[in-house]
């Protein structure tokens, strides 16, 4: 919603917080967001690819708004980091059964 009105300062922090509570649902809770994305991907739950654009468009950028002095945050930087949140979020949940058995067998689910 904060996208569709124009708030993109709004929307890329939401879009950081999207990624790093899926991160947390999902067993990754040690250590800072850059860590629990470089965990994820060494796990294999995410792509190099997205490991990439996790951190220079999701977690940087939403870091700039949270912490940065104040800047323009302009359409395409966050359409781009609406695109790959929901990419990396259908890798956790789209075919929800095969990463629960790699979270699983890593230590990160319980097993139920």
């Amino acid at each position: 919603m904060c996208a569709a009105v124009g708030a993109n300062r709004a929307a890329s922090a939401m879009f950081r917080s999207a990624l790093e509570k899926t991160l947390l649902a999902n067993g990754y809770d040690t250590g800072n967001l850059k860590q629990r994305i470089d965990d994820a991907a060494g796990d294999g739950l995410i792509t190099e690819s997205r490991k990439a654009r996790a951190h220079e468009d999701i977690r940087c950028l939403g870091n700039d708004v949270l912490h940065e002095v104040w800047q323009v945050i302009d359409d395409t930087a966050v359409e781009v980091a609406h695109r790959f949140s929901q990419r990396i979020i259908e890798d956790f949940y789209n075919d929800r059964r095969t990463p629960e058995q790699l979270l699983r067998s890593k230590g990160r689910l319980a097993t139920p």
